[in-house]
């Protein structure tokens, strides 16, 4: 969970670092380390599989900043030439957009992957880890060449 709001404290306050006053960049981290964990619960109690909690940082976390944006740096003008100042509005439809373009062609392709069998791997495997299942290599072997230290079984590879 700390990993969760600690990635958001970052996010929340990017869409406006050029423009925002230091203090206001922090209380928008803020803002987002404690709006993002709650969306983990919430994800998690709705029976979401989000192992690294992206959909709460990248999703929820990036939505707050956006925004966040529109609120407040509201009027400040763009780099291009003619185009309308900053409003929520248009981060907001921004945001929406985004988020259908993200969305929607992820969802559609797990859909088919899982109605094909092809969006988990197998049970067994996922019980064994996939570094022993498909990875051809130990997982971290430094300094450990040669026999396992006293005490400890080494565990075959498959194929070995």
């Amino acid at each position: 969970m700390d990993d969760v709001r600690r990635s958001c404290r970052y996010l929340c306050g990017s869409p406006g670092l050029d423009v925002y006053y230091p203090p206001l960049a922090f209380l928008l981290g803020v803002g987002g380390g404690l709006i993002t964990p709650l969306a983990d619960r919430f994800l998690q109690k709705m029976g979401i599989d989000d192992a690294v909690g992206a959909v709460s940082v990248h999703g929820i976390g990036g939505l707050w900043g956006i925004l966040a944006f529109g609120i407040f740096a509201s009027g400040y003008p763009q780099t291009v030439a003619g185009a309308p100042d900053t409003n929520f509005l248009a981060q907001l439809i921004g945001a929406v957009t985004m988020a259908l373009v993200g969305f929607v062609p992820g969802f559609l392709v797990s859909m088919l992957l899982k109605s094909i069998g092809k969006l988990r791997i197998p049970e067994k495997i996922e019980i064994m880890g996939m570094d022993k299942a498909k990875v051809p290599v130990r997982a971290y072997p430094e300094g450990h060449f040669g026999t396992p230290p006293r005490g400890i079984t080494e565990v075959p590879f498959p194929g070995e």
